[in-house]
């Protein structure tokens, strides 16, 4: 098609890698604009070719991204506007042909377009920025698009009531359906993990005067303010474990917790 535009796309495009999940090539965009990031995926499609299995994304990916890369785990502080939360498990979305990485959190008291931060190294560092958010029976949550450069981790950031962050438990990338029984964790910045057994997966009540239904209910207070938006999970196999949601609020000594199916189908998005 042209030298000019064989260097316009290399500009574009610097690495690939396989997404085992996903059986298809992750084909990375560096473009700093929406507008940019769509011209760079139609560019692509015509020089190179338009196939089922290409999914492309921004530089976002721990796979690809350096060193020094702020590298954003479950369970753990984040700051939106001025109000904190907890980091809840990592999602995507796709747009206009471009594929979207970021992490949830909770809806309540957060505002789109946001700007979200996360401490790493003891230092609040910017990580994004609030692209969706629901707050309106049943789902409570938020989508933080991650910038460029800013690496997930499947590790959950406690892995103890002290406050440990060894690295233990880890999210297997698959969100799984509650049941009554099941031993419910839950990470958060405040409270750290904590766990219940699961007495309802079909709660409704009034949380501070709204309404919410199809929650899951913990007997007892494992969670407190701050432990909002926070992972909520269920060991699968070993340390390996499956997101479940994350982290309401507590009502008449219950905690409450908002499904990660509830949550993917109202704001669009795919564990990963």
């Amino acid at each position: 098609k042209g030298t000019d535009e064989e260097k316009e796309l290399m500009k574009y495009y610097p690495c690939t890698h396989y997404e085992y999940q996903t059986n298809s090539i992750w084909i990375s965009v560096t473009a700093q604009d929406d507008e940019t990031k769509k011209h760079a995926v139609e560019l692509f499609k015509e020089l190179v070719g338009d196939y089922a299995e290409l999914t492309f994304g921004e530089c976002s990916k721990e796979e690809v991204t350096a060193e020094d890369c702020t590298t954003v785990k479950p369970g753990a502080f984040l700051a939106c506007g001025g109000n904190g939360y907890s980091t809840g498990y990592r999602a995507q979305y796709m747009e206009n042909g471009i594929t979207y990485y970021g992490i949830v959190t909770a809806g309540h008291s957060n505002a789109s377009q946001s700007v979200a931060r996360y401490y790493d190294s003891g230092n609040l560092v910017e990580i994004g920025m609030v692209t969706k958010v629901v707050y309106n029976n049943p789902v409570d949550a938020a989508f933080i698009r991650f910038n460029s450069g800013i690496a997930t981790s499947q590790y959950i950031y406690y892995s103890s009531i002290t406050g440990s962050t060894a690295q233990t438990h880890y999210l297997n990338g698959t969100s799984y359906s509650p049941a009554v029984g099941n031993l419910l964790y839950k990470s958060g910045a405040s409270t750290y993990r904590t766990n219940g057994t699961i007495s309802s997966i079909n709660t409704s009540c009034y949380v501070s005067g709204v309404y919410f239904s199809d929650m899951i209910a913990v007997p007892g207070a494992i969670a407190v303010s701050g432990d909002s938006g926070g992972i909520a999970y269920k060991l699968i196999s070993g340390n390996s474990a499956g997101a479940l949601g994350i982290t309401k609020a507590v009502s008449n000594d219950i905690t409450l917790f908002v499904k990660a199916s509830v949550i993917n189908n109202g704001l669009g998005l795919y564990s990963y």
